[in-house]
């Protein structure tokens, strides 16, 4: 047997699970404790059920929903867990997480700071919570929520997200331009937010040039060559050209 299916069976306790089982599925009971689990089990769904404690997790474990329980605190999760869903229990710190850990949902608990994600986590939901500002962001995340929070201001966000929702929050700035900037423009939109740092970081780039001495001397020709505004046959710089280009094709500058 590789899949059991004990959902919907009003069970009290996990007892008596083949040893052979690879993915176990208890959801929807009146279970109060996590045991008994056969160290085969790699995936495990005890949500909807009245657990108050992670405890006696095999460490094989990798796929992991403990949603809507009774849960006050995250604990005792193996290291060989990539995904990990805790929605909707009385969690109210982000912590012991697994390096290994991929996927991260912590929504509707009690959170109130981002703090003590991994690394290797690329996509993240701490929707509905209490929380007040982004922060302690893994720059490899990709994928991002934070709905329905007390978020103000938009920033420290990751250079490699590709999506990302933040509805439901007062938000009055984006980094330190005020939103009324981005609701002119259509909206705060991530694919144009990146071509804003990306542009900031070119323009980072090249005062950290002009301040090394040493590589403005072998470099200078080359430097010019990219960064001046004016060719001698009067088109516009290379550099200046693909950024307004960029610019008009994201929407925030007009031909």
């Amino acid at each position: 047997m590789t899949y059991l299916n004990w959902s919907h069976q009003s069970r009290t306790k996990i007892e008596n699970v083949p040893p052979s089982v690879i993915a176990f599925d208890c959801r929807f009971n009146q279970i109060q404790k996590i045991e008994n689990i056969p160290p085969s089990v790699i995936e495990f769904d005890c949500s909807n059920n009245q657990i108050q404690k992670i405890e006696n997790i095999p460490s094989s474990l990798s796929v992991f929903d403990c949603s809507y329980n009774q849960i006050q605190k995250i604990e005792n999760i193996p290291l060989s867990v990539t995904y990990f869903n805790c929605y909707n229990n009385r969690i109210t710190k982000i912590e012991n997480l697994p390096a290994s850990l991929n996927v991260f949902i912590c929504i509707y608990n009690q959170i109130q700071k981002i703090e003590n994600i991994p690394p290797s986590v690329t996509v993240f939901n701490c929707s509905s919570n209490q929380i007040t500002r982004i922060e302690n962001v893994p720059p490899s995340m990709t994928i991002f929520y934070c709905n329905n929070n007390q978020i103000q201001k938009i920033e420290n966000l990751p250079p490699a997200l590709t999506y990302f929702e933040e509805y439901g929050n007062p938000i009055t700035h984006v980094d330190n331009i005020p939103i009324e900037w981005w609701e002119r423009r259509g909206g705060f939109r991530i694919n144009k937010y990146n071509l804003i740092k990306r542009l900031q970081r070119r323009i980072r780039s090249r005062i950290r040039f002009k301040r090394n001495k040493a590589a403005r001397i072998i470099q200078q020709a080359c430097h010019n060559w990219l960064w001046k505004t004016e060719c001698r046959d009067g088109t516009m710089g290379i550099v200046l050209r693909l950024s307004l280009r960029e610019l008009t094709q994201a929407g925030l500058i007009k031909d």
